[in-house]
């Protein structure tokens, strides 16, 4: 029988080293993983732009999903900016963006995509999730291959966003993956034969163009409204409506704190300007989510429109907290009783839409009585 030399056995020892380090993580202390998480977040912040430097958090990234599983730590995440927000003031939207490092990370780690894709589940509106899709498409180079039955699989089963989720994912996915080829990645997302989903598939194609941080660069040359209406008439015809949809929220991010971020959807045709404004108030949330009465007044602003306002808000507040206290207040608040009950109504459609119909029975046992009929039966239509 032949004897296996040293640096064979040597070799086979760093093989199963690997795969163990790779299957079982280290035991950890949750104050230390607490700690690491809140130092990155330090270490990354940049005071003068009041946003997170995407390149270091992505170095940070690597290191915590080594250390620790990747569902503790976007919670830990989540906590921290939901508890904390003053003391870890974060921007537009990172909470989203920087656990879409993690997940992409976690897959980089070795990690199974259904794994990471179970650990991080709705938090900051899927962001790990999404992230974990990205870096498992491009590693596999799978989502040409029948992508359209892709996430039917995934969400097999799952609450209703699951699915949202999924088909958005493969949008952002379709951009990274064809180097920013706008043509080519509609064209794919044009193949998926459900009308809503396809829309979907585009609204992920055209986030990851304008705030992917491979666009960075590129993207500063959108000084003004104008060039956010020019972007969406270069669009396909079919996306149309998809791009001028949802433009408030890129015009909110680029031009917060100016008249820019908020008259966008005047702009748009008339078919389009709630969901338009909508849009903006999902990206405006992270702004007024500390004040009810705050975001209302925000709303106001939009009259036949606030509605919608109120519909952005609750969207963002309920992907990331089945609970959705402020969503709660949100409606509380309202002075208009056909407005309150509507809001309450909608609150507990999408309660049911993210998280499932055990989510809709717990958050609709906090409304009044008199509408609680309305938030167990009314449909999520605008």
């Amino acid at each position: 029988m032949k004897v296996l030399g040293f640096k064979t056995i040597s070799v086979l020892l760093l093989i199963l080293t690997i795969l163990f380090l790779a299957v079982f993580k280290k035991p950890y202390n949750q104050a230390d993983l607490e700690k690491s998480v809140s130092q990155s977040l330090v270490d990354c912040y940049q005071e003068e732009l009041d946003r997170m430097d995407s390149g270091c958090f992505a170095e940070k990234a690597t290191h915590l999903v080594r250390l620790y599983p990747v569902s503790k730590v976007v919670a830990s995440l989540e906590d921290l900016f939901r508890n904390s927000p003053d003391q870890y003031p974060y921007g537009q939207g990172s909470c989203h963006s920087l656990t879409h490092m993690l997940g992409e990370k976690a897959i980089e780690n070795g990690d199974s995509f259904s794994q990471v894709a179970r650990s991080c589940g709705n938090l900051c509106n899927s962001g790990c999730t999404h992230g974990a899709f990205v870096a498992y498409a491009q590693e596999k180079g799978g989502i040409f291959n029948n992508f359209d039955k892709l996430c039917g699989e995934l969400s097999e089963g799952q609450v209703a966003q699951d699915k949202t989720s999924c088909y958005h994912m493969l949008g952002h996915s379709l951009t990274e993956t064809l180097s920013g080829d706008l043509s080519a990645a509609f064209g794919y997302c044009d193949q998926v034969k459900e009308n809503q989903p396809r829309h979907i598939c585009g609204d992920g194609v055209i986030m990851e163009k304008l705030m992917g941080r491979d666009w960075a660069e590129e993207n500063k040359n959108i000084t003004s409204n104008a060039d956010l209406l020019e972007f969406c008439r270069g669009v396909p015809d079919n996306f149309q409506s998809t791009c001028y949809g949802t433009v408030g929220s890129y015009s909110y991010y680029y031009f917060q704190g100016t008249s820019e971020a908020t008259t966008i959807c005047d702009q748009v045709q008339e078919e389009w300007r709630g969901s338009c404004v909508a849009s903006m108030a999902g990206m405006a949330y992270y702004d007024y989510r500390l004040s009810a009465e705050k975001a209302n007044e925000f709303c106001s602003q939009f009259e036949e429109y606030s509605p919608d306002c109120l519909i952005g808000m609750i969207e963002n507040d309920l992907g990331k907290n089945p609970d959705g206290p402020f969503s709660l207040n949100l409606c509380r608040a309202l002075s208009d009783t056909s407005n309150q009950s509507y809001c309450y109504g909608y609150l507990g459609a999408t309660a049911e839409n993210y998280h499932g119909q055990q989510a809709r029975e717990k958050i609709c046992s906090f409304v009044p009585w008199s509408e609680q009929a309305t938030c167990l039966s009314q449909p999520r239509n605008r």
